[in-house]
């Protein structure tokens, strides 16, 4: 997945995040099995009631249209 250029045709695409302590992964997949890391970063501060959510947008002066279909929790799959 060298090419982070997507098709203008829908295509699902699936994230994961993983938190290890004030450390977090940010992977992405085009299949749902095969997954990428896409960034790794730390958040200072109390992260007790860490909040998160889903947001989209584009670059520049383009636009388009995204649908979230699923939202899963589930324990940390960040092997050491």
């Amino acid at each position: 997945m060298g090419d982070t250029t997507l098709d203008p045709i829908i295509n699902p695409i699936w994230y994961r995040i993983s938190r290890k302590g004030s450390d977090f992964r940010f992977d992405c997949s085009l299949d749902g099995d095969e997954f990428t890391q896409m960034r790794v970063f730390h958040l200072h501060g109390d992260l007790t009631h860490a909040r998160v959510g889903v947001y989209a947008c584009s670059p520049g002066d383009s636009s388009f249209h995204v649908r979230f279909t699923e939202i899963q929790a589930g324990p940390c799959v960040w092997q050491d």
